[in-house]
C-alpha cells in the first residue's frame, strides 16, 4: 500500500535478514552497536541511550515530519530524548500491563516517555484503559490491522490432510501463553473422542518447546501432534489456514492479532474470557469462550467445535466478516494516517 510517503525505520535490534533491506519507499537504519532484544528490565532501557546520538543523526538526515515510537518503554524513551516534535507513542502491551509495575523507577520512567508525546496510541481499548488509569492520559485507539487479502479463507494441507481435524494454535512457546493447557486439552479430547480424526498443530519457537514436545509425547496420541518451531512470518497464512480450530489459553494478552489472523481465514476458536482478547472475537457468534482458569470449561467449549461441523463453518464465515468490517488494515492505516495530518494540519 503505497500513500506517497517516505519512511525510515529505525531498528535496535537486527531483524531477519530478509527484513533488513530497504523496500520500495522505506529505509531501515539500525545502530552500530546492536543490543539485541534487551526486554523489559530497567537496564536494558539505559542500554538504549547508547543509541540516542545515532537516534538524533538519523533524524537530522531524514528530516522526518513526524517521528513515531513504536513500543513505549524502548523506543518511546528513546523517542522522548530525542526532543523531536511532532512525537508519537504506540503502546503495544507488556510495556504498560508489565513495565510500570515493576518498580517506582519504572513508573516513572514511562510516565516521562508518554508526557513527551504528541498524542499517545493503544493497539486494543485494554490499553487505552491502563494508560488513562496510570498515567491518565488520553489514548487513541487504532488496533493492529489484518490483511485480509493474505489472510483469507481457505483450507491448506500442509501438515494435515483435509479429511482430519485439525485443532492448533500459533504463538510462542512461552509459560505466559499456556501452551500446556492446549496439549492437555488436545489430549482429554482425543480420550474422550476417539473416534474423530483429530491433529493437533502448534507453530512456533520459543524457551519452552522441549518441555512442550516432551508433553505432548507423554500425554498425545502418537503421530497426531506437529510442532513447526519458529517459523518465518511470511509462512503464518498459510499456516493458519491449515487449521480447522483456533485455541487460545493465554490470560492477560493484550490483543489478540493471531486470533485475528485465524478469523479472518474463516477459523472459528476457543479462547480464554480475559484481557483484550475479547476484545477480537464475538461470544458464541465468532468464538466460544472458556473461564479463564477452568480447564473443564475450555475442554467443553471444544469438544463443542469438535463436534459440529455446520457451526464451524457458520461461526467461521462469521469470523471473517467480522474482521472484514472492524480489523480491516487498509482501514487502519487510513485512520493512522488521518491522526498523523490531524497533528501536521
Amino acid at each position: 500500500m503505497n500513500h506517497g510517503f517516505d519512511v525510515c525505520v529505525f531498528s535496535i535490534a537486527l531483524p531477519l535478514e530478509s527484513a533488513a533491506h530497504s523496500k520500495n519507499q522505506c529505509k531501515v537504519v539500525f545502530p552500530k552497536r546492536s543490543f539485541g532484544f534487551l526486554g523489559t528490565g530497567l537496564a536494558s532501557k539505559i542500554a538504549y541511550l547508547f543509541s540516542l546520538p545515532e537516534l538524533k543523526r538519523c533524524i537530522k538526515d531524514f528530516e522526518p515530519d513526524v517521528l513515531h515510537a513504536h513500543y513505549a518503554s524502548s523506543y518511546g524513551l528513546l523517542g522522548a530524548l530525542s526532543g523531536f516534535s511532532p512525537f508519537f507513542i504506540s503502546v503495544w502491551g507488556s510495556d504498560i500491563l508489565a513495565f510500570p509495575n515493576k518498580s517506582f523507577l519504572h513508573h516513572k520512567l514511562l510516565k516521562y516517555s508518554l508526557n513527551a508525546a504528541d498524542r499517545v496510541f493503544a493497539t486494543s481499548n485494554l490499553l487505552e484503559s491502563e494508560v488513562q488509569r496510570l498515567f491518565s492520559i488520553e489514548a487513541t485507539v487504532i488496533s493492529f490491522g489484518i490483511d485480509c487479502d493474505v489472510f483469507y479463507p481457505h483450507r491448506t494441507s500442509i501438515y494435515y490432510s483435509e479429511n482430519e481435524l485439525v485443532i492448533g494454535s500459533i504463538k510462542s512457546m512461552e509459560k505466559i501463553y499456556r501452551m500446556d493447557w492446549i496439549i492437555k486439552a488436545f489430549a482429554e479430547v482425543q480420550r474422550l473422542r476417539p473416534n474423530a480424526s483429530l491433529r493437533l498443530l502448534l507453530v512456533g519457537g520459543g524457551s519452552q518447546l522441549d518441555i512442550l514436545k516432551a508433553l505432548a509425547s507423554e500425554i498425545c496420541s502418537s503421530d497426531t501432534y506437529t510442532f513447526t518451531g519458529k517459523v518465518a512470518y511470511s509462512e503464518i497464512p498459510e499456516l493458519t489456514a491449515q487449521l480447522d480450530i483456533f485455541v487460545h489459553a493465554a490470560i492477560n494478552e493484550s490483543f489478540g492479532v493471531s486470533t485475528l489472523e485465524a478469523a479472518s481465514c474463516g477459523k472459528p476458536a476457543v479462547v480464554c474470557n480475559s484481557g483484550g482478547a475479547n476484545e477480537v472475537v464475538l461470544k458464541n457468534d465468532t468464538a466460544l469462550l472458556y473461564d479463564e482458569y477452568n480447564f473443564d470449561s475450555f475442554v467443553s467449549q471444544l469438544l463443542i467445535l469438535v463436534d459440529d461441523a455446520s457451526l464451524r463453518i457458520r461461526m467461521g464465515k462469521n469470523a471473517r466478516s467480522f474482521v472484514e468490517h472492524n480489523f480491516d488494515w487498509k482501514n487502519n492505516v487510513h485512520a493512522m494516517i488521518n491522526s498523523y495530518q490531524d497533528v501536521l494540519g
